[in-house]
């Protein structure tokens, strides 16, 4: 790859972390207006229902965004008549009313205890964000593939920015707690599902349809690839879960303080893989990877400073943020840090992995440390509350993902070799 192909990944990773600091800016004054108005227990409170919402949409979107970035790839764009777009609309509209019967049905049996006695009205709240949450991700990776990262960017900032207002109006201005942080999520994800609807149902209009082809092709890449990124919620989101069943609200929103903080210092990774799943998308996983492997290399060393800046100032700006009440939070915060070079590097592995249709081995891998992940935090949060899932959450995904992707990275540095070798 050449010295200018590389600066442009750099000029547009900058350009994508700019929209990506900007909205985790937003999430960082929604959490600080949460924190200080509600306190631990509603922030615990909103952490577990927005948990439950998303795992739900996890499995039941069936990871067909992902399935869609490989789909496009592998037939060079010609998905793009209009059969891709349509028959992802009918999933994203039959997977919806399934997910709906079975929250409603798992509760009415449960008397609400499945959900950890949340309240009713706030669980119907988390719950509306569902088809918006399934279709967020199918249109990020549509929308990137077709070369529409910059109208994915804005639509981000002006659903953040309207969320962000509405919830300081629902919340400071009229009181209305736990109910108008949902529902302020509620409207600003509304905002960015129309757009991004609008955007690609332009860029198909006239002929978009439903593709039988389409269909069985993405349900076949759904049965290899979905146990990753249900595994992949699993450990982002299981603490939290773990948490709200095993001990009370106020652990819920100490922990979850802290793993937001940490999931805000993500933002460079995040906004890398992004940029390279575009650049597969056109050129092709093995043609991208000397240049992937720069941008690795030096993400990675940003990473390393700031773990070393956070664990010294991290307590103190979550004090000065939120106030004195989230205290346990800092010390979560210091011993969730290692986990951010795994995560690092497994978010900008991931586009090899989908690119290149690897999706039953990185299901199997993601899958089994979700696994691990689950006990261990469980045994943990049992014996040691809410330090216990901060350490459980730091082990696994600090020494595993490191392992794994690792040796991808290895595997992959010996295809692009091979291939050199016999083209030359």
């Amino acid at each position: 790859m050449s010295r200018p192909a590389t600066t442009g990944h750099w000029q547009e990773i900058a350009t994508t972390g700019a929209v990506r600091i900007y909205n985790l800016g937003v999430s960082l004054i929604s959490l600080v207006v949460i924190a200080r108005l509600l306190g631990p227990t509603g922030q615990g409170t909103i952490a577990a229902a927005v948990s439950w919402a998303g795992l739900v949409a996890t499995i039941a979107g069936l990871s067909l965004g992902q399935v869609s970035q490989h789909r496009i790839q592998s037939l060079q764009k010609t998905a793009w008549d209009g059969r891709l777009f349509g028959s992802m609309l009918v999933f994203m509209l039959t997977l919806t009313t399934l997910a709906y019967v079975f929250v409603f049905t798992i509760h009415l049996l449960s008397n609400g205890n499945f959900f950890g006695q949340l309240p009713t009205s706030v669980l119907v709240l988390a719950f509306l964000l569902l088809p918006l949450l399934i279709w967020d991700e199918y249109s990020s990776h549509l929308l990137t593939a077709a070369g529409q990262l910059r109208v994915y960017n804005r639509l981000l900032v002006i659903g953040r920015t309207i969320g962000l207002l509405l919830m300081l109006v629902l919340v400071g201005g009229f009181d209305t707690g736990v109910h108008g942080v949902l529902g302020a999520s509620l409207a600003g994800q509304s905002l960015i599902a129309t757009g991004s609807f609008y955007t690609l149902w332009r860029l198909h209009k006239p002929g978009w349809r439903v593709g039988r082809e389409e269909i069985m092709a993405l349900l076949n890449g759904a049965l290899r690839l979905h146990p990753n990124t249900i595994g992949a919620f699993l450990l982002a989101s299981s603490s939290v879960l773990v948490l709200s069943s095993l001990d009370d609200k106020s652990a819920v929103g100490w922990y979850h303080v802290a793993w937001q903080m940490i999931t805000i210092l993500t933002i460079v990774p995040q906004a890398a893989a992004l940029v390279l799943y575009a650049r597969i998308a056109d050129l092709g996983p093995n043609e991208v990877w000397p240049a992937q492997k720069r941008i690795i290399a030096g993400i990675m060393a940003i990473m390393l400073g700031l773990i070393a800046v956070s664990y010294a100032i991290g307590p103190n700006v979550i004090v000065v943020l939120a106030g004195e009440s989230f205290l346990p939070s800092g010390k979560l915060f210091q011993i969730l840090l290692p986990a951010l070079l795994g995560m690092s590097l497994a978010q900008l592995m991931a586009p090899q992995w989908i690119s290149r249709g690897i999706f039953v081995p990185t299901s199997l891998i993601t899958f089994t440390t979700a696994a691990v992940h689950l006990v261990t935090t469980v045994l943990f949060v049992k014996a040691y509350g809410a330090e216990g899932a901060a350490w459980a959450t730091a082990l696994t995904l600090s020494v595993l993902p490191l392992l794994v992707q690792g040796a991808f990275g290895w595997w992959c540095e010996r295809r692009y070799r091979t291939t050199q070798a016999a083209n030359s």
